[in-house]
């Protein structure tokens, strides 16, 4: 049988390009609770092509698609080209979303036409909307300025604190603990980065039930390359394991105890030198740099890189996920009945990315999209799909640079789910 089929999917809406509209990452839904309107965010300088800054604003808005209409309704300064200001909505439809207060990132909560500020901003929220997890995003800001909001704070933070790392906030009076500390997720495994390293955390995940969650714990290394640790803990932080080390990317939770993630397992020799630096020396380089260069297939035999079915309970169990036909690394979503795996590509060296839905019974991917991203996209300026089902599950929308600005893309997936016989 094929295991890779093309089957374009026409675009059924696209958000108006009178300015840049976006919505950021892939693990939340924009959609509203009646899957009728979508939130997004949008930009007014549609030619904006550098990293945003405390004082540039971004709209928050509700998009009708049904007839075009953007409404704003609310603003931000605490914002990135990749993950938006968390915008999202809650079970009870109101809206969510990040920005600064007074130099400080907050939360921002729309209900009944009612505005509450909370005292902290929020990152991910569990399915009844009581909590969230947050880091520190000005720490995260400092490390890593793409994922992370300005704070008024200069000064480098500590590297590895004992008082800061992911925070549980109240969504209701807006107070927060301190679930783990960064000195104690460092314990955890074979973590010995150089001490002047500044650690932090980032991309949590409630499971589907919320009793658990995940989040990547991650540092720099010398050499400027990133070092990834996958975490889990329970949603108290108790039975915090190490899942994945070395390198790990983008993930989707399948189940409870299931997660869909874009790694590799290397021998703990190796993932050692890199934290040691010995891989970094400037000798190695012309030996390593071809075998970082590697693509699709290739990479998936040597490196043992790919996305894997991984279980956080403790059992170290692991099944690689569509070996040989999902080559590339993305940014998955499962559908509610966890039978379709929706990913994307980062842009080839001609800019070239796709948008594909992989059948988990059958092993089949199919292609529904096919774009090219203009090279002025790249970088921490890129614009990549981060594709999101609606909630009935018979919509996709991406965020995508096709007509040379930011836009919201729905896609109608049908024609992929009649050939599949869905």
């Amino acid at each position: 049988m094929t295991k890779r089929i093309n089957i374009p999917c026409p675009e059924v809406a696209r958000t108006p390009d009178d300015a840049m509209h976006f919505f950021g990452f892939h693990d939340l839904c924009p959609w509203d609770p009646q899957d009728k309107n979508l939130l997004v965010l949008r930009v007014a300088d549609k030619e904006m092509l550098r990293m945003p800054t405390a004082q540039d604003e971004a709209q928050v808005c509700v998009w009708d698609p049904a007839t075009g209409s953007v409404t704003p309704v609310g603003a931000t300064t605490a914002w990135n080209w990749q993950q938006g200001a968390r915008q999202q909505w809650l079970p009870d439809g109101s809206i969510l979303y990040n920005t600064l207060q007074d130099g400080r990132p907050v939360a921002v909560r729309i209900q009944n036409g009612e505005t509450t500020t909370l005292a902290d901003a929020m990152y991910c929220v569990a399915k009844d909307g009581t909590k969230a997890l947050a880091p520190d995003f000005v720490r995260l800001h400092h490390a890593w300025p793409a994922y992370g909001y300005p704070g008024d704070s200069a000064a480098p933070p500590a590297p590895v604190p004992d008082d800061d790392g992911i925070w549980e906030v109240n969504l209701s009076d807006g107070s927060k603990k301190l679930l783990l500390s960064l000195a104690d997720i460092a314990k955890v495994g074979d973590c010995n980065p150089p001490e002047a390293t500044v650690q932090f955390v980032s991309h949590m995940a409630y499971n589907p039930s919320g009793t658990r969650f995940c989040f990547f714990h991650r540092f720099f290394m010398a050499d400027g390359n990133m070092y990834t640790r996958f975490m889990a803990a329970d949603a108290d932080g108790v039975n915090l394991r190490l899942i994945s080390d070395e390198k790990a990317s983008h993930f989707d939770w399948q189940d409870d105890d299931t997660v869909a993630l874009w790694t590799r397992f290397l021998p703990k020799s190796v993932a050692a030198a890199r934290r040691g630096g010995i891989l970094s020396h400037p000798l190695l380089q012309p030996l390593l740099n071809p075998l970082r260069k590697l693509k699709g297939g290739m990479k998936q035999r040597l490196w043992k890189e790919g996305y894997y079915l991984l279980k956080v309970d403790g059992s170290g169990d692991r099944e690689p996920l569509g070996h040989g036909v999902l080559d590339a690394d993305g940014h998955p979503m499962f559908n509610a009945g966890r039978q379709w795996f929706l990913t994307d590509t980062y842009p080839d060296a001609k800019g070239d990315y796709n948008l594909m839905l992989y059948r988990m019974d059958t092993g089949v991917r199919y292609d529904m999209l096919h774009h090219v991203s203009p090279p002025q996209f790249s970088r921490d300026m890129k614009c990549d799909h981060h594709p999101r089902f609606n909630r009935a599950q018979n919509l996709v929308c991406i965020d995508s640079p096709q007509t040379g600005t930011r836009q919201v893309h729905i896609i109608d997936p049908a024609p992929v789910f009649e050939a599949a016989g869905k």
